[in-house]
This record gives C-alpha cells, sequence and structure tokens, in this order.
C-alpha cells in the first residue's frame, strides 16, 4: 500500500489501552474493526517511562528523555525536594507537531505537558495549574467548550467508594470532550489536530486491567458508551478531509503486585533521610492520593503530592522525587547539595547495588535500571548516553546497550536523573512506612507497552518502535 501524502495530521491517542484490548474492540465496533483492518499496528515501547508526560514529550519533540530532562511530570528545580511541574515551555516544543501560530493552526485537547496559549486551539488535560480550560478566548462562552472540564472532579474523598459513580463522571467528562472535538474538526482550520481520551485509563484505575470484561457492574453503562464514544470517533475521522490518521496509545496497564518505595529503599542503605509526610491522618492522605492519581481531583496547585514523604536534601545523598527517577544529591545540580562531583560516581555505585540487592535478591523482581554512571564492568569510562541493565527472573540480562538505535550520539541533559527504573508490575511510590507493602497498591499500574495504528502507510520496521521513531514517522507524514 503506498503511504497517503496530506498536508494534516489527525492523532486520537487511546491512553491506557493495550494492543490486545484495541484488538477486542476491533472485534466488537465495526468501525474500530474496518480501521484496524486496514492500518498497520506496531508495539509502542516506552520503557522506561510509564508516566503520560514524560512519553508525550518524546512523541512531541522527538529527543529522548535523557536528551530532554523529562522523565515525568516534574523534576528538582534549586534542591532534591523542590520541584517543578514541567510543561511545554521548560520543553522547546515547538515545530511541525506543535506550532504556536496567529491564527492557531494546532488543535491539543488534553495534552499532558502543553499549557494555555491563544496560539493554539487548546483544552486544558487538567495536570497544570490554572483556572482557564479552554482556549483561544472567544470558545469559552460558546458550547459545547463552556461545559467542558478536563476531569471528573470529586467534591468529596466517599467518590473513591462509588465506583460505579467515578466511571460513570469520567463516560460524562468523556463525552463532552468528543463533543468538542467533533465541534473543531468540523469547523476550525486546522493543520495538526491532536485528540487525547483519558477514559481508558481512568477505568483501569478504578476497575483494573481487565475492565473490558461483561460480567462487571458497570459493563451495560461502559459498553453502551464505547459504542457511542467509536460512533463519534468515526464522524471524527469522516469529519477529517484529507488527513493522515493515526491511533495511538502511549501505555497500557497491568495486574499491580505490591507497592515499592525506592525512598525506602535507599533509606535502608544510608542514603536518604525522610520526615514523614502523612501525619496526622495517613489514611485521609492515601485517598486524597490516590483520588489524584485517578484524575479525580481539580488541578494541582504543587508538584508536590500530598502523599509524598519528604526528603531531607540537608543530609540526603539521593533521592527519589519523582516516579522512577533517581538523583544523587550533587553540589553542582542543587543548590544545597552534599555529594561533591568527584564523590558522584562512588555515590552511584552504592545505589546501583541498593536497587540490586533489594530489589532482585531479596524482594525478587525483575528489574531495569538505566544510568548515566559507569556503576559495573563492561563499560570502562563515563557514557555519553544512558546505560541499561536488565535482571529478568534473578540473571542479568542485558547490559551497556543503547536504547535508541541511530548512529548519532545523544547528548544527555543537564537535568536528566542519574538513574531511571522500571519495576515490572509494581507501582513505585514515595511514600509509605514500608519498602515493599504487597496489599495496599492499585488494581492496576502502567506498562510501558502502548500501540500506533497508521491508517494507509508503509511501515518498514520489526513491529516495535520507541516514542522517538513515532514523533519521525508522524513529522513525514506533514512532509
Amino acid at each position: 500500500m503506498a503511504a497517503k501524502r496530506s498536508e494534516k495530521l489527525l492523532v486520537i491517542a487511546l491512553d491506557g489501552l493495550s494492543l490486545e484490548q484495541l484488538r477486542l474492540l476491533s472485534s466488537r465496533l465495526n468501525w474500530l474493526g474496518d480501521m484496524a483492518s486496514a492500518g498497520t499496528a506496531l508495539v509502542l515501547d516506552t520503557t522506561p517511562l510509564v508516566s503520560a508526560q514524560a512519553i508525550w514529550s518524546e512523541i512531541l519533540t522527538g529527543r529522548a528523555w535523557f536528551e530532554s530532562g523529562c522523565s515525568g511530570y516534574a523534576r528538582p528545580a534549586d534542591s532534591l525536594d523542590q520541584l517543578k511541574i514541567l510543561t511545554c515551555k521548560d520543553l522547546n516544543v515547538s515545530g511541525s507537531l506543535v506550532r504556536h501560530e496567529n491564527p492557531p493552526s494546532t488543535v491539543c485537547i488534553n495534552l499532558p505537558l502543553i499549557s494555555h496559549s491563544e496560539e493554539l486551539v487548546w483544552l486544558s488535560d487538567g495536570s497544570l495549574p490554572g483556572d482557564v480550560a479552554v482556549a483561544p478566548g472567544h470558545l469559552r462562552s460558546r458550547e459545547p467548550f463552556a461545559s467542558y472540564r478536563p476531569r471528573p472532579y470529586a467534591t468529596s474523598i466517599q467518590a473513591l467508594a462509588d465506583i460505579d459513580g467515578s466511571v460513570r463522571k469520567c463516560i460524562d467528562i468523556e463525552r463532552q470532550r468528543l463533543l468538542c472535538a467533533l465541534e473543531l474538526v468540523r469547523h476550525h482550520p486546522w493543520r495538526t489536530f491532536f485528540l487525547r481520551l483519558s477514559v481508558f485509563d481512568s477505568l483501569a484505575h478504578l476497575i483494573g486491567d481487565e475492565f473490558l470484561q461483561e460480567e462487571l457492574s458497570v459493563s451495560d453503562v461502559l459498553w453502551k458508551f464505547l459504542e457511542e464514544c467509536f460512533s463519534l470517533l468515526s464522524a471524527l475521522v469522516s469529519s477529517a478531509d484529507s488527513a493522515h490518521i493515526c491511533l495511538i496509545s502511549t501505555y497500557s496497564h497491568t495486574r499491580c503486585a505490591g507497592r515499592l518505595n525506592i525512598n525506602r529503599v535507599l533509606e535502608s542503605e544510608g542514603l536518604c533521610k525522610l520526615m514523614d509526610g502523612l501525619a496526622p491522618d495517613p489514611p485521609l492522605q492515601r485517598r486524597l492520593a490516590t483520588l489524584g492519581r485517578l484524575d479525580l481531583l481539580e488541578s494541582p496547585t504543587s508538584a508536590r503530592p500530598p502523599l509524598a514523604d519528604l526528603i531531607v536534601s540537608k543530609v540526603s545523598l539521593a533521592g527519589s522525587p519523582t516516579y522512577g527517577a533517581i538523583y544523587l544529591n550533587t553540589s553542582n545540580r542543587f543548590m544545597d547539595g552534599i555529594v561533591a562531583p568527584p564523590r558522584a560516581d562512588d555515590i552511584a555505585k552504592t545505589v546501583f547495588s541498593a536497587l540490586k540487592t533489594s530489589i532482585v535478591k531479596r524482594l525478587q523482581l525483575d528489574l531495569d535500571i538505566w544510568s548515566s554512571h559507569v556503576v559495573c564492568p563492561p563499560a570502562q569510562r563515563p557514557p555519553d548516553y544512558v546505560m541499561h541493565y536488565r535482571w529478568h527472573t534473578g540473571k542479568m540480562h542485558m547490559a551497556a546497550s543503547r536504547p535508541y538505535a541511530g548512529p548519532d550520539r545523544r547528548t544527555l541533559h543537564p537535568a536528566v536523573p542519574d538513574f531511571m527504573i522500571h519495576v515490572p508490575g509494581v507501582e513505585l511510590s514515595d511514600s509509605g512506612p514500608s519498602l515493599f507493602d504487597p496489599n495496599s497498591h492499585p488494581c492496576s499500574t502502567h506498562h510501558p507497552r502502548g500501540f500506533a495504528l497508521f491508517l494507509g502507510k508503509d511501515v518498514l520496521t520489526d513491529g516495535a518502535i520507541r516514542p522517538t521513531q513515532l514523533n519521525a514517522m508522524l513529522e513525514s507524514s506533514l512532509a
């Protein structure tokens, strides 16, 4: 099939959905089945990233997380325990995929990182501080935009106990988002159009990764909505003229086996000192934090989640202030850092050993570590890219590999974490009294496997791509 050339690009993101779940839906919903049979589906491998912000950063910029410094929703600023929420302004998200122009030619609906701008047609995802949810301003007083809300806000902590009610709230929010998208695709001139749905991610968090099973109490409501949802998506695609179409999911879900507190791992080896941030009411704080992870709370005002244990930076050699990211508390990175640069490699080796001992040997879990330090053979010099170490069933299976293909060496960003880790099927945490909790954890956790379904495009690959490769393929659609 010849590649389809177009000056327009429509990207529909079904974040939280796996390729297997896409195929299940394709067998039940005719329009999606036709799309799947007419396109080429690839696995999107986002390892070690499982946060929407970090993955979308790679897709929108074409730069790996260690080049951009974006490994999550935030990163430390002047101190190890002082976080800054990241936006597109921090990452130079500009180019043919996201163009700030007047009048706007790029539509961004529910995208992480993308902040309010009158030079975009923008509907907020609710992850950034601010009261504005729709731009440009002339849309805010018109329906369906006046009724748009990025998240199913909770007025009470009791909302978490009402799973059926929470599912219905998620559906209502998504229906309104789809109506806004349909209005824009039909009546606003655009070149690049991004629509990201959150319902699949929310359902997996609320119900578990098997939310498409038909014996659930919400199954009738859910499947009725899915038929409506994909009917609206069909109308959206039909209204997109000759645009190139791509359906993606930036991550999926897998059943969660427990919660692992990385800071407690570091604390056990004397690398990190924590001040308990759960007092005075741990149960209340835990439920609030869970609501926040489910996108059931209003827009954040701080990068510090209410559940987080506080890192005492003045006496900590290392810490994990954001999901999966570990930073050495070096004096050339942080204003109050206590690790002198000449000691960094030695401290890094201690961190590496602590992770391997606690997670692989004691807990007998699989582990992936990406490091910008030389922490064990065979490398003999500081890398100018990250090193990848993998343990599966207790044995190291891969070391000193380059996770991003290509002949060019990639420059490390000054803000890149010293380590990124991924523990399959385990929720990484920055809080809680225990190092590992096999009982108190979410139904499911993010899994670094999504998909990309290209309609009418030749794809020469082995069946799996990285987010940076997806960026190149999307860019080529607009060439």
